[in-house]
């Protein structure tokens, strides 16, 4: 086992980068360059990034003044949500009326269809009826006049 003694502090510390630069710990040995060798596992940068600033609108604001705005803009966004509900449900109680009134107005022109059916069949019934008796008259003032001229 190694005792903290026999640990060597390594003098040339690995920047962010990959740029090398020498170790300004004090009574840390320090090395030439030609002696320094790195390898790509001494050479890892770091995982974590740099986080941006906060916006400028919150940099000035305290967190409660910051839960207070997002508070604000919250109910403010479930107010005008609610209107929009409301809103939408009316049209949508428009819209099923309207659906209703031509499920009725379906129903109502099938039946008059139906009914427009059973009519024109009755109706070519009696114009069958009446040309049939119109030919039967037609032949009877046939007769009726053949009997006008023989006697």
């Amino acid at each position: 086992a190694k005792t903290p003694a026999d640990v060597a502090t390594p003098a040339v510390i690995p920047a962010p980068g990959g740029v090398n630069t020498p170790s300004t710990t004090p009574g840390a040995p320090t090395a030439t360059p030609a002696l320094t060798t790195t390898t790509p596992a001494a050479t890892t940068t770091s995982s974590k990034e740099v986080q941006p600033p906060p916006p400028l609108q919150y940099q000035t604001l305290t967190i409660e003044q910051i839960l207070n705005t997002f508070q604000s803009e919250l109910d403010k966004d479930a107010h005008t949500f609610l209107t929009e509900c409301r809103r939408i449900a009316a049209y949508d109680a428009v819209l099923r009326d309207t659906q209703r009134s031509l499920s009725t107005l379906t129903q109502t022109v099938s039946r008059l269809l139906l009914r427009q059916g059973e009519l024109d069949s009755t109706l070519n019934s009696i114009g069958s009826y009446q040309n049939e008796l119109s030919t039967t008259l037609d032949g009877l003032e046939i007769m009726v006049d053949e009997l006008f001229v023989n006697a």
